[in-house]
């Protein structure tokens, strides 16, 4: 299914899933969405799957991980009004710092946000803003040497309704199924 329908990505809730995307052969990048606990990071790494980091917790535990084992793939999560998780622009010139400091065997792979009404085309002004926040994040971490980051903030509404918030990958689940 992926090869057919052009997929160059899959983005999975769990470390669970990813790894049965592995196990059954699937070569192609993997990127965990939710949270994972620090037993699966080490995981993630030995399987070559991106982990999302939205929070300063997640990020300093990042410290613990075996520097001879590689570097892990990592997608900041920027919160730009959902409320729900991500750090908010304010808040990257820390995240810069820390992952400027060497301490970290990551490398930053992408950076995305998810919109909280982007199905509802009657309040587009709401999406905007949040692509314009999402903007300043990406060009806090681009002026800082964060070069060809991966970028994502639309799910299959923000795809099809707001096409400029595809950036350079979009996040088609539900739309899939045909909704």
């Amino acid at each position: 299914a992926a090869e057919s329908l052009g997929v160059d990505w899959f983005g999975v809730d769990s470390i669970v899933e990813a790894e049965s995307l592995r196990k059954a052969g699937l070569k192609k990048p993997i990127l965990v969405l939710g949270y994972i606990l620090q037993n699966g990071i080490e995981n993630a790494m030995k399987n070559n799957i991106s982990l999302t980091i939205a929070d300063f917790t997640s990020l300093e535990n990042l410290k613990t991980l075996n520097k001879n084992s590689g570097k892990l793939k990592i997608h900041l999560k920027i919160d730009t009004g959902m409320h729900r998780q991500g750090f908010i622009v304010s808040e990257i010139p820390a995240v810069i710092k820390i992952l400027r400091s060497g301490t970290l065997p990551v490398i930053l792979e992408g950076v995305y946000t998810h919109f909280s009404s982007a199905k509802n085309p009657a309040f587009p002004a709401v999406t905007v803003n949040q692509m314009e926040e999402f903007k300043k994040a990406v060009a806090l971490l681009e002026s800082s040497g964060f070069k060809s980051l991966i970028k994502h903030a639309a799910a299959t509404s923000g795809a099809i309704i707001f096409p400029q918030s595809r950036f350079n990958l979009a996040r088609i689940g539900i739309g899939l199924y045909g909704l």
